[in-house]
């Protein structure tokens, strides 16, 4: 009678791993590719818009300065990369460090003549850049 209930012992671990294992299949096959997709730089996607339209991608450009309008929670603005421009659209919060001289990676979709972003990524070069200072002077050098 042991050796019967060993065997579904056994049987119940196998069931329990490979459940386990099912799961973890099924939520990297979720998650993984959108976190693996790459971005596209506003020249690269307005040379052929028509391979992007209405699928969702990750848009690389810099805003142009002077063109963000925002009312509530709605902003509409311009990216650029090179000689291309595009006009955006999202609803929502931004992030702290978007303004008009921001890098930003958009996540959307391309519609209607413009970019409808679900996703904002803002980064400030200005911010993060390192202070360049002069080196300091040894007492040797001041006397």
């Amino acid at each position: 009678m042991s050796d019967n209930t060993n065997k579904l012992k056994q049987t119940k671990y196998v069931f329990l791993i490979g459940f386990a294992l099912l799961g973890l299949v099924i939520i990297l096959t979720t998650t993984l590719p959108n976190s693996f997709q790459y971005y596209v730089t506003v020249s690269e996607f307005t040379h052929d818009h028509q391979k992007y339209d209405h699928k969702q991608i990750k848009l690389a450009g810099k805003v142009v300065p002077g063109s963000i309008k925002h009312q509530g929670t709605t902003w509409n603005f311009d990216v650029f990369h090179e000689e291309a421009t595009l006009p955006v659209v999202y609803q929502g919060a931004m992030p702290d460090t978007f303004n008009d001289t921001a890098e930003v990676v958009l996540t959307g979709t391309y519609e209607d003549q413009s970019f409808i972003a679900t996703h904002v990524l803002a980064k400030c070069a200005s911010k993060y850049e390192e202070k360049l200072q002069p080196p300091l002077q040894s007492q040797k050098d001041k006397a």
